[in-house]
């Protein structure tokens, strides 16, 4: 009887240890926020055919500097409407530059499934900017540790050689404005320009919908930011670029 017990207590503490682990797995993946739950096989064999087609078209078109730099276009500012919608005001921003207009905030919180505890999946947020407009097709890009400041400044200037503002999903503490706060965030990129004779693109035009002063002036609006800046507050996280269809 001794020894049943000793056995069902061993039991019980290794399904307790699965069980924790379980729970560990889950909040690390929904700390991250990279809504990668939310896409089908389907379409993750889509967007890796869109990811593809993206470089390709990058090496094919061998982008130079348009000046001293190249531009989205007029990205208007809408300040996000909740502590949680970067998200959906960022779609509505990328959205609006596009097609000329927009829907609400809360339509495309709606559409995105933003909520409070995990805010807006990147999967899910490029899908809602491919169903909403018809003349770009937009993919995410997971930017690792290994990815240069040179593929992260083909793929930004790319998009905004097509006209498609790309939206860039981003660890704000690396950005100057948030002196080193950090949020889980999404901004949207309006331009990149050349300041340096040694280094095309050097600067990167973008608008964030988070409006807070963190004491080097308010976050919210138009701003400016080095592409190194901006690459090192991506390094783990995603940017969403467009193509001309």
């Amino acid at each position: 009887m001794k020894k049943v017990k000793q056995i069902m207590s061993s039991f019980l503490v290794i399904v307790s240890l699965l069980c924790i682990s379980t729970v560990t797995i889950f909040a690390v993946e929904s700390n991250e926020m990279n809504g990668l739950g939310d896409e089908s096989e389907e379409q993750k064999v889509k967007n890796d055919k869109n990811v593809e087609d993206f470089f390709n078209d990058i090496e094919i078109q061998n982008i130079q500097p348009l000046g001293s730099g190249v531009s989205a276009g007029n990205v208007p500012y809408f300040k996000q409407e909740e502590n949680y919608y970067c998200g959906p005001a960022s779609t509505k921003m990328a959205l609006h530059t596009i097609n000329g207009w927009s829907e609400s905030q809360k339509e495309y919180a709606r559409v995105l499934l933003t909520n409070p505890n995990n805010g807006t999946g990147v999967a899910r947020l490029a899908l809602v900017l491919n169903a909403n407009q018809s003349r770009k097709t937009y993919s995410y890009h997971y930017i690792g540790i290994g990815t240069s400041l040179s593929t992260f400044r083909s793929l930004a200037s790319s998009s905004m050689w097509h006209q498609a503002p790309p939206v860039i999903n981003v660890y704000t503490n690396g950005l100057y404005l948030y002196n080193g706060t950090m949020l889980h965030h999404y901004v949207v990129g309006q331009y990149l320009a050349t300041y340096s004779d040694n280094t095309p693109y050097d600067k990167m035009g973008y608008v964030d919908p988070w409006d807070m002063n963190y004491g080097r002036g308010e976050t919210g609006g138009h701003h400016q930011d080095s592409v190194y800046n901006f690459h090192e507050s991506t390094i783990y996280k995603y940017i969403i670029v467009g193509k001309s269809k």
